[in-house]
């Protein structure tokens, strides 16, 4: 079981409720709501964009695909 750090490296406070993203390589990016609401928005504006360039293709779990 992990336990939470209320404190950020640079002394900002967090909750253990608040956002936590992990990268790739492992790093961890603890957000406050409202900024894992932002990069949420961000996020989804950018997939609807490259789903609109037809650059990516959204996948919805028991669709069928359309080719």
């Amino acid at each position: 079981m992990r336990t939470c750090d209320p404190v950020a490296r640079d002394d900002r406070k967090f909750s253990c409720a608040d956002p936590l993203l992990v990268s790739h390589e492992g790093e961890e990016i603890r957000l406050t709501a409202q900024q894992a609401d932002a990069w949420t928005r961000g996020a989804f504006a950018v997939c609807l964009a490259l789903v609109d360039q037809r650059r990516i293709s959204p996948r919805i779990p028991g669709a069928t695909p359309h080719h």
